[in-house]
């Protein structure tokens, strides 16, 4: 008896992976996005994976995604161009003399971001060729600033332009997304996603705490 139950209990287990794709099958992606930060200093690219549950023929996946982002950018300092223009100003990064009216200082940003999401399809088009979907989710943001500052050589009362680190702590984030994916070949499917992101105290980048970004992905069903 103890045999049979074994036995039994085996071939459960056997057909719970196959009875289990009938209707939650892995689905992974791979997609390159551009992030448009609400500061106004220029947009971000990078990359993310995604994978997500659901029904091949449903209507509702969720999942979890990692991405990564980076931007480099140059903001002008009034302060470090009237130092220039009084002739009290020397640029010691590559020691050529500065010469220009304003100073841009340099900014190298990146982002790791973590979330996990709830994607809705809710339209198809084309004999479900084309289907268009909508999506929240939640999660973190890891955010890291290299900058340049200005600052006074004590030993030589000239200002300098220096390299700076300057981490900054996790944030929380929430997102909306709107977008479609279309199939490509067996199994494979392209989409493209509009998100609407909103930062949780991103008070040291200008005080604007949204992005808004656009990726371009692949989609492979299991």
């Amino acid at each position: 008896m103890r045999k049979t139950l074994i036995v039994i209990a085996l071939l459960i287990l056997m057909t719970l992976p196959a009875s289990a794709q009938d209707y939650w099958n892995l689905k992974t992606a791979f997609d390159g996005v551009a992030v448009f930060p609400a500061d106004s200093n220029g947009a971000a690219f990078g990359g993310g994976i995604k994978v997500s549950f659901g029904n091949p023929d449903g209507t509702f996946d969720i999942g979890f995604e990692v991405g990564k982002w980076w931007r480099s950018f140059d903001l002008n300092d009034p302060f470090t161009g009237e130092l220039i223009r009084a002739g009290s100003y020397t640029d010691t990064l590559d020691g050529t003399p500065v010469i220009t009216e304003d100073s841009l200082l340099n900014r190298d940003q990146q982002a790791l971001q973590f979330s996990i999401f709830t994607r809705y399809k809710f339209f198809s088009l084309f004999n479900d060729g084309l289907d268009l979907y909508s999506g929240v989710g939640g999660g973190f943001y890891f955010l890291q600033e290299r900058r340049e500052e200005s600052r006074r050589d004590p030993s030589t009362g000239y200002w300098e332009v220096v390299k700076v680190d300057n981490y900054l702590d996790t944030k929380g984030q929430t997102f909306f997304s709107l977008g479609f994916d279309s199939h490509l070949f067996t199994k494979i499917d392209v989409y493209v996603e509009n998100r609407f992101t909103y930062i949780y105290e991103w008070d040291k980048w200008s005080g604007d705490s949204y992005a808004y970004s656009l990726s371009l992905g692949l989609k492979y069903q299991f």
